[in-house]
């Protein structure tokens, strides 16, 4: 059985302190986009902010400690059918309050009902337009951003500029600019820039790590199809 979801950086993100070598991280995105899943159930249920919020947070917690005690090689729904989950590691590692251990174990009933119920099988798909897509794109390239303040490495990935020109000019094609001249040069704009990226993506650089490495592939494809649906978008300028 396998979870997939369309917010892969924003997983990837989710997930970065989940694993430790590849075996791990093919795990680790597994259970993430289960839990991904079990976050839109919250939200298609009714669940006003404020508790989204708080079960996210626990939702975190309950990937983290499954991923680092659990011992699982390979993930399934089951894992979660004894809650609460891990709950001596969690007052050991992140609070001991009689508060939090209450809100802890409230999550992890509301996600064994939803393993053990199988209501992810009635799940509606969330809507997942260009505009998320190109959300979600920025999320990966920021992730490439070296991960500690001090000497930057070799040829290092760094995109901060690219994000910066991405948001500002894919956003304008995606509004209702009635100025066609003001459309046509935003396009132009961002077609250059995914070009630029995908050059700095196939530039020889120092990255080695096999999450990295996977992001690499995964925006490079990402760059093709972006660049497909500008140019499906400028047709109809």
């Amino acid at each position: 059985m396998q979870f997939t979801t369309q917010r892969k950086y924003e997983l990837e993100s989710f997930i970065s302190d989940w694993h430790w070598n590849q075996e791990s991280h093919g795990f680790a995105q597994e259970l993430g986009a289960f839990l991904f899943g079990f976050m839109d159930y919250l939200v298609q249920s009714g669940a006003s902010e404020r508790s989204y919020r708080t079960h996210s947070g626990n939702v975190w917690c309950i990937g983290y400690l499954t991923s680092e005690y659990g011992c699982y090689k390979k993930f399934s729904p089951d894992i979660f059918k004894w809650p609460p989950f891990h709950d001596i590691e969690y007052k050991r590692k992140v609070r001991d309050t009689a508060n939090a251990l209450k809100s802890y174990s409230a999550t992890c009933n509301k996600l064994s009902k939803y393993a053990t119920g199988r209501l992810y099988e009635t799940l509606e798909p969330v809507e997942f337009d260009l505009l998320d897509q190109i959300q979600d794109f920025t999320i990966g390239l920021q992730l490439l951003r070296p991960s500690s303040p001090g000497p930057k490495k070799e040829n290092a990935l760094n995109f901060v500029q690219e994000v910066q020109i991405m948001r500002k000019s894919c956003f304008h094609i995606l509004d209702e600019v009635k100025d066609r001249e003001f459309l046509l040069k935003s396009m132009d704009i961002c077609m250059e820039n995914l070009d630029k990226i995908a050059l700095k993506l196939e530039s020889p650089h120092s990255e080695d790590h096999y999450r990295t490495l996977k992001i690499i592939e995964y925006l490079l494809a990402d760059v093709r199809e972006l660049k497909g649906l500008v140019l499906k978008r400028r047709m109809t300028v």
